[in-house]
């Protein structure tokens, strides 16, 4: 019989819902507090849900395990056995909270599990981030078959973990690795031994009080044991899920592996040889500069001594060697001049983010250090063009303050 979408309107280019549960009371509940902010269908039957899926695949599918003719693990099974929906996320809401229901959600394909009873705001921030993860990957999919270059960039930026922390940080309620770390798909409370080298534990736990004390970001780069038991460098950076009164519900993070520049950097130190051959591969961005200053001695311009391959993919620059950087962008920020001109003089590298309107109003994630002793103008710059990471994290937040915005409004 087929399935009609009742709240479908011509022009609603919201994200759509299928709410798929056979209490009545609690499918009310569900679509009242997803209504507002995505178009919603309910259906009291997993064989229903089923046509309904096929006929028009949603969004984002939300279902319960006890229902008549197919429960929600059926229709677990067999959204994932079919091409068309494999790709959809479920999301199981039940009255047991058990491991082993958890457990066998995860392995059938579920992308989360909601105990009852659950407030409305964590509902609509899971809903929020799995739809908002969702688009992602269908962004990624579709822009990495236009073309080689892109498909390698987007590669790139899918391989950030990504994961999910309660409201303390004492439990990783999920972990996908990307082949980097070792996967989590159920709650784990020993995440910290699991993931963590000894050595930067307690800094990492500071950071963390910290976070959570002031309800804001998490942001840390630390070492990680790796999928296959060494140890790598991860840039992790975490943002807390807030629900109408300010608690916070869970937090939802990215960690990007910045092992290959940790070692770039050592092998700066130890060889020319060894420097040469990592300046020629790198993925980041990297160029020596010389510092120009005034009779003040005031940092007035830089000149690019040296840049690598990848000089150009970041900074959007082409033929920069030789050059002088008030050639190439007269009205680059004086900020830039005056940082690197304190790392020449100090000799104290930095580590920032920052933006460069004139060069495309890119934003980068800049590592500085003086080469060569004191009285040295020669700064090497190790850098990436993160514009699309600062506009996924963007993204997410004006998605999260929205979601609160309906929430106080509730």
């Amino acid at each position: 019989m087929p399935v009609r979408m009742n709240n479908e309107r011509l022009g609603d280019v919201r994200p759509h819902v299928l709410v798929a549960v056979d209490d009545a009371e609690l499918r009310q509940y569900v679509v009242g507090v997803l209504g507002e902010l995505y178009r919603t269908d309910a259906v009291a039957d997993g064989a229903v849900a089923l046509t309904a899926v096929l006929q028009q695949t949603p969004d984002l599918i939300l279902t319960g395990v006890t229902m008549p003719r197919l429960d929600g693990f059926a229709l677990l099974t067999a959204l994932r056995a079919d091409p068309r929906t494999r790709g959809v996320p479920v999301i199981v809401l039940s009255t047991h909270a058990d491991a082993d229901s958890l457990v066998d959600c995860m392995q059938r394909g579920a992308v989360d599990f909601l105990v009852q009873p659950f407030s409305a705001s964590e509902l609509l921030a899971r809903v929020t981030v799995h739809l908002k993860m969702a688009r992602l990957s269908r962004e990624s999919s579709a822009a990495m078959q236009a073309s080689e270059d892109q498909f390698r960039i987007l590669v790139s930026v899918s391989s950030d973990v990504v994961y999910r922390m309660n409201a303390d940080w004492t439990e990783m309620r999920q972990l996908q690795g990307r082949g980097f770390i070792a996967d989590t798909h159920e709650p784990n409370r020993s995440w910290m031994e699991k993931y963590i080298h000894p050595d930067d534990r307690r800094h990492v736990t500071e950071t963390i009080q910290a976070a959570v004390r002031t309800k804001g970001p998490f942001e840390l780069e630390h070492q990680v044991v790796r999928i296959d038991g060494t140890l790598g460098w991860t840039f992790s950076r975490a943002i807390p899920l807030l629900d109408s009164e300010g608690t916070v519900v869970e937090w939802f993070g990215l960690a990007t592996d910045v092992t290959a520049r940790k070692q770039a950097q050592e092998a700066l130190r130890k060889s020319e040889q060894e420097y040469r051959a990592l300046f020629e591969s790198m993925d980041q961005g990297y160029c020596v500069i010389e510092m120009i200053f005034d009779a003040d001695n005031r940092p007035t311009d830089y000149r690019f001594l040296q840049t690598n391959p990848a000089f150009e993919k970041h900074a959007g620059i082409r033929d920069a060697q030789g050059k002088r950087m008030r050639e190439i962008a007269p009205d680059h920020e004086l900020r830039w001049f005056a940082i690197y001109g304190r790392v020449a003089v100090t000799g104290e590298p930095i580590r920032f983010v920052d933006q460069a309107k004139e060069l495309g109003s890119r934003w980068f994630d800049v590592n500085a250090f003086r080469l060569g002793g004191s009285g040295s103008h020669t700064v090497a710059v190790l850098f990436s063009d993160i514009s699309e990471r600062k506009a996924n994290e963007d993204a997410l937040k004006a998605s999260e303050n929205r979601s609160r915005t309906i929430l106080h409004s509730i």
